[in-house]
C-alpha cells in the first residue's frame, strides 16, 4: 500500500475532529494527487513519496481484521469523495420566452370589475372571459375556442386535473368541461361581486367577496360554509388554500387604496411556518386591472409549471367617467354631472335623478340632479354598491 494512501486513511481515522478533514474538497485533493502519482510511479507500495523512505512493503505487520478495515476504509472513503468532485451541477433554468395572443377575433375584454383570465394547471391552455362569454385557448394551437351556455362569465378558474373550469354569472357559481357537455350549478352566492374564484385540490370551489366572509363550495355541488368570517367592511379577496390546507391565502383590505397599480410581485414564502422572506421581486408591469381599482382583481394567471399569463392594460389609475344622455338613434350629448369614479348608475323611475356608486375612498352610493353637477351622498359605511330604486322613486336600496 502506497504510504501516502496510509496517511490519507489515517487522517479520516484521528480521534481528535479538528485533525481530521475538514472539508470534502481537501480529501478529494489529497486522493486526485495521489492518483496522478500512481499513474507516474511516483507513488509506489513500500515508497514514502513525501520523505522519500522506504515503507514497510506489503500488509505483512496489519492483522487481517485491520487490513479488512483498511480497504474497506478506503472504498467507503472514495465513493463519497467522488460523488462531491463529479457530482452533476444543478439544472439551470431554461431561457424565459415571453409571447403575445390576440383575443378571439372581433371580440373584446368586456368585464371591468372581475378576474378575466385563468391559466391550466399544465400551462397550456388559457380560459379568458371576452364579450361576456368564455373563450378557450391552446398555447400550441392557432384559435380561441367559445364555449357556450357562459354569457356574463367572470372569475374563471381551472379544476387541479385541468379538464374542467369554475366560473360565476347571474349569482350562481357553475362549472363545465372544456371539451363537452352542459353547465352545471354548484351554488348561489349572496354578495354584489364574486371577488376571486378558486378551485382547489380540497374539493372546493372558494369563493372570495361574500358578505359574510370567504366561503367554499363542493365542486361537485351542495350548500356553502363559510371558512373565514370578514370583519364588517372588509374584503377577502381571491382566497387560495396553502399547502396542507390549514391556512388560506388571500387578500383583505379596508378599502381599494390599499390595492398595487397594476404591478405583478413575487416573494418566496414559506408554506410550513406561514412566513414571507426576502424582497418582493417584480415580474411584470402594467397588468390589467378593475376599473378605478373597485374589488382589486388583476388579470394575471400562473399555472403549476410555472407559466405566468396576464393581459396587459391600464395600471389601475381611477377611472374618471362623464356621464351622459344616449338617445335612441346612439347621438350623445354631456349632461352638467361632475366626472367622478362612477360605477353601476341608475336612472330614477321619473328620469330626473341618478343613483350612483362612486369609488374614491370605499363604496357609496351618491344622488344626482341631471342638471346639477354635484350631489348628495347617501350612503356613508361600508362599502355600498349597486343602487335599486322603488317603483314610487322615493327610495334607494
Amino acid at each position: 500500500m502506497p504510504a501516502d494512501l496510509q496517511r490519507i486513511v489515517d487522517k479520516c481515522l484521528r480521534k481528535d475532529p479538528v485533525k481530521r478533514y475538514q472539508h470534502a474538497d481537501d480529501l478529494v485533493v489529497d486522493l486526485r494527487a495521489l492518483a496522478a502519482d500512481v499513474e507516474s510511479g511516483a507513488a509506489l507500495p513500500g515508497h514514502d513519496a513525501a520523505t522519500g523512505a522506504e515503507a514497510p512493503t506489503g500488509l505483512a505487520g496489519l492483522s487481517a481484521g485491520t487490513m479488512a478495515a483498511v480497504v474497506t476504509l478506503a472504498v467507503v472513503i472514495t465513493a463519497p469523495a467522488t460523488w462531491f468532485a463529479f457530482r452533476p451541477e444543478a439544472p439551470s433554468p431554461g431561457p424565459v420566452r415571453r409571447f403575445s395572443i390576440p383575443f378571439p377575433e372581433g371580440a373584446h375584454a368586456t368585464q371591468p370589475w372581475s378576474r378575466s383570465l385563468d391559466i391550466s394547471p399544465d400551462g397550456m391552455t388559457l380560459a379568458i372571459v371576452a364579450d361576456e362569454q368564455l373563450w378557450l385557448r391552446r398555447l400550441d394551437g392557432f384559435e380561441a375556442v367559445r364555449l357556450s351556455e357562459t354569457m356574463g362569465a367572470v372569475e374563471p378558474t381551472f379544476s387541479p386535473d385541468g379538464r374542467h373550469v369554475a366560473f360565476s354569472t347571474s349569482g350562481e357559481v357553475r362549472r363545465r368541461s372544456i371539451s363537452a357537455g352542459t353547465a352545471i350549478v354548484l351554488g348561489t352566492y349572496d354578495g354584489n361581486v364574486v371577488d376571486g374564484l378558486y378551485w382547489a385540490d380540497d374539493g372546493f370551489v372558494y369563493v372570495g367577496g361574500e358578505p359574510e366572509g370567504v366561503v367554499r363550495l363542493p365542486e361537485s355541488g351542495g350548500q356553502p360554509n363559510v371558512v373565514v368570517t370578514m370583519e364588517h367592511a372588509r374584503l377577502g379577496y381571491a382566497p387560495r388554500p396553502l399547502p396542507g390546507g390549514s391556512w388560506l391565502l388571500m387578500t383583505v383590505a379596508d378599502s381599494i387604496q390599499q390595492y398595487d397599480a397594476g404591478r405583478v410581485l413575487a416573494v418566496s414564502l414559506d408554506a410550513n411556518e406561514v412566513e414571507l422572506y426576502g424582497d418582493p421581486v417584480a415580474m411584470v408591469p402594467g397588468i390589467r386591472t378593475s376599473v378605478g381599482g373597485f374589488t382589486g382583481a388583476a388579470n394575471y394567471a400562473v399555472s403549476d409549471e410555472g407559466t405566468l399569463a396576464y393581459i396587459p392594460g391600464a395600471t389601475g389609475d381611477r377611472s374618471v367617467l362623464e356621464v351622459v344622455w344616449v338617445n335612441r338613434g346612439g347621438g350623445k350629448s354631456a349632461l352638467p354631472i361632475e366626472p367622478r369614479n362612477f360605477n353601476q348608475m341608475r336612472l330614477s323611475p321619473d328620469g330626473t335623478r341618478v343613483a350612483v356608486g362612486i369609488a374614491d375612498v370605499n363604496d357609496q352610493i351618491w344622488l344626482y340632479e341631471v342638471d346639477r353637477p354635484r350631489g348628495q351622498r347617501l350612503t356613508s359605511e361600508g362599502r355600498n354598491s349597486r343602487p335599486v330604486w322603488s317603483p314610487d322613486g322615493e327610495w334607494v336600496y
